[in-house]
């Protein structure tokens, strides 16, 4: 019997896999949705039946409850019990993760690779009882580039999610390898003072922070005052590009103002914010953004 013969569930907040899924034949028994999700959306506008997650103990019962061979997760936020779960080998569970696994377990690999300057990609791998750590079936590297921003890395990560969901199907979900652990790994779930930018932190740091938080609901941040000013895009300038211009000015102080940007003149270079949003008409020139 063909794997597209297999009985499949499909759980998560993202539709690119069980897009993908569909686009290969399979039909899944039941989906799990994460209430106002994409994913849910995607359901609603192409008619796709679905239930919605009420809680991790709903989602335990049902899966009990249910006859399937393959339960495939994709941004599931839930740790299943999966030990109880298998009934032996009856149900396999398998998880698509958007990184390089072992690297940047965690609920949010995409900002952290950028964040950290880390390799990205997706990652379908057997479930177990602890986090993104189970057998590797397939995988997928996005290697590391200074210009990623978040907006673009989660297209990419997204894409690849359906290109290592089908390699692993078409291979059977065979030949998979135990994750092999280093003391190099990065774990990564967001928290909200991430978005807070420190102007003690180097050049790069803060570029990467900015880029890491691009998205519409999050934008890096710093303060003046107690005016918080987002910003979703930033430039990093050579010294003595603007130099004989601004050589009077101090590290972190404002140099120019124009439009919804600022320049801001660092100890060997200069960093020019642009997207700001909030009240920017206090921002003088000469802030010391520190």
């Amino acid at each position: 019997m063909s794997l597209k013969e297999d009985k499949f569930v499909f759980a998560g907040n993202r539709f690119f896999v069980l897009e993908e899924m569909m686009s290969l034949g399979i039909t899944p028994k039941a989906v799990f949705c994460v209430k106002n999700s994409f994913l849910e959306s995607e359901l609603v506008s192409r008619e796709i039946p679905y239930e919605i997650i009420e809680s991790k103990v709903w989602l335990v019962n049902r899966i009990k409850e249910l006859d399937f061979n393959w339960f495939v997760s994709s941004g599931l936020p839930i740790i299943l019990p999966i030990s109880r779960l298998k009934k032996g080998n009856k149900k396999q569970f398998i998880n698509i993760h958007p990184s390089y696994l072992p690297d940047l377990k965690g609920v949010d690999p995409v900002p952290g690779a950028i964040l950290f300057g880390r390799d990205s990609g997706a990652t379908c791998h057997f479930m177990d009882d602890d986090i993104d750590a189970g057998e590797i079936i397939h995988q997928i590297k996005i290697p590391y580039q200074p210009g990623l921003t978040a907006d673009l890395l989660y297209q990419l990560s997204f894409e690849a999610e359906k290109r290592v969901f089908e390699q692993s199907f078409n291979k059977g979900f065979g030949n998979a390898t135990t994750q092999l652990s280093n003391k190099e790994e990065k774990y990564y779930t967001f928290h909200e003072d991430d978005l807070m930018i420190d102007f003690g932190m180097d050049d790069w740091q803060i570029v990467r922070q900015v880029r890491a938080f691009n998205t519409r609901s999050k934008k890096a941040r710093f303060l003046i005052g107690t005016e918080i000013i987002k910003t979703t895009d930033v430039q990093l300038f050579e010294t003595d590009s603007f130099e004989a211009l601004y050589s009077s000015f101090q590290p972190n102080e404002v140099v120019l103002k124009y439009a919804d940007s600022i320049l801001v003149k660092r100890q060997l270079s200069y960093l020019l914010f642009k997207n700001l949003e909030g009240d920017i008409s206090n921002i003088c020139i000469g802030e010391n953004l520190m």
